[in-house]
């Protein structure tokens, strides 16, 4: 039965379905699969079934489930179309106690159940927050092995985010610092600093940025990227988008290096969880093919990621892997900048996070990449050991 009910509902025959049978089929295994009872709500929902949303919504947050939040949003849209039985109303009222979800959704519950005892107490209406600001900062430990001339080193940084309605400005800062094995050579210090704006149209986002680079490598001192991207996403389900960088090191040789990149992506739901691919297409030019030391490093360069995340409620893990070469690679829409002139070959991360409450939430990840080290063309890995925490406020 149940397999039946998930192939009437992706199809979009649900309705050929007594709503009373499949809501009594659904609570006898709904706790085994919440994200299917997300998407029976959202049908219910759709279809001005009311009464059956709440009900389904209402087990959801029972569930404690990462949709919480948005099913209480749901859930206040659902009670503005009816009004609804005192059994109904007693258990919203109950879990809004309990669960605490976001003010302005709360408020909307109680205003719309007719909760005079709370609305007295209110002094007026609260607006929803159009205004939301997260900090992250993040430290990163890293390490090479034997055969790379460096030794280990830190990187620090800072990452802030501010969306109010439809536009988000997001800025960072980072210090990286890293040692040699001969102590008698200086050590390599660099600093990444920038920001990205995106400005979101219903489905689709678009976004511009920079990325700027001061560094004692002597090479790839003073470098930037352009960056440039455009996103269509359907909620829950799917995302497909390209970003498009345009790198330069005017100082790279004495001559110059500019550097076009194109990283298309695609991003899927399936149900708890999301994989997402990735491209890049790094399109070097020197200006004197003989300049670059490495004639592979004035060459088109191509390469593929696939990543896996898993997500159970306040606890996510995301498995990833690339392979192909890179090198003047950027990564993370823009955020990591590589401008050593190492050829890369492969590399994982494995990623857990942890949701602490609705504003904090921390994460720690282990990678690791192989490369061709460029000053003695050895084999070589490096691994990163990262460690951060967000805050929204």
């Amino acid at each position: 039965m149940i397999t039946s009910l998930q192939a009437y509902i992706s199809t979009g025959f649900a309705a050929k379905f007594n709503g009373r049978y499949a809501w009594k089929e659904v609570s006898t295994w709904d706790a085994k699969d919440e994200h299917y009872l997300f998407q029976l709500a959202n049908y219910h929902k759709l279809n001005r079934s009311y009464k059956k949303a709440v009900k389904t919504y209402s087990q959801l947050i029972k569930m404690n489930s990462p949709l919480t939040y948005t099913a209480f949003l749901f859930i206040a849209q659902c009670l503005q179309k009816y009004r609804p039985g005192k059994q109904i109303k007693k258990t919203v009222l109950a879990l809004t106690n309990k669960m605490k979800p976001p003010l302005y959704i709360g408020y909307q519950i109680r205003q719309a159940l007719n909760d005079t005892s709370y609305l007295k107490k209110a002094k007026s209406a609260v607006a929803p927050k159009n205004l939301w600001v997260t900090l992250m900062p993040y430290f990163v430990s890293l390490g090479y092995d034997t055969q790379e001339e460096k030794d280990s080193g830190t990187l620090i940084g800072l990452y802030s985010n501010v969306t109010y309605k439809k536009i988000s400005l997001e800025l960072f800062f980072e210090q990286t610092n890293i040692g040699w094995k001969n102590k008698s050579t200086t050590d390599l210090a660099q600093t990444n600093f920038g920001g990205v704006a995106t400005w979101f149209s219903g489905e689709y986002a678009f976004k511009l940025g920079i990325n700027n680079l001061s560094t004692t490598e002597v090479n790839t001192d003073a470098g930037r990227a352009i960056i440039l991207g455009v996103k269509r996403s359907k909620y829950y389900n799917w995302d497909l988008g390209i970003d498009v960088f345009n790198t330069t090191y005017p100082d790279y040789q004495n001559v110059g290096v500019g550097i076009w990149q194109f990283t298309p992506y695609w991003g899927k739901w399936f149900r708890s969880f999301y994989f997402k691919l990735i491209g890049y297409l790094v399109i070097p030019s020197i200006s004197d093919s003989n300049a670059s030391g490495d004639d592979r490093l004035g060459k088109m360069n191509k390469s593929v990621e696939a990543s896996l995340s898993y997500y159970y409620k306040s606890i996510n893990i995301t498995f990833l892997y690339w392979t192909g070469d890179q090198f003047w690679v950027i990564k993370n829409g823009g955020f990591i900048l590589v401008n050593a002139t190492d050829i890369y070959s492969s590399g994982f991360k494995v990623e857990l996070g942890k949701q602490l409450n609705t504003n904090i939430g921390v994460k720690i990840s282990y990678g690791q990449s192989s490369y061709e080290v460029s000053s003695n063309a050895k084999d070589s890995t490096s691994s990163t050991i990262t460690a951060l925490m967000s805050i929204t406020f």
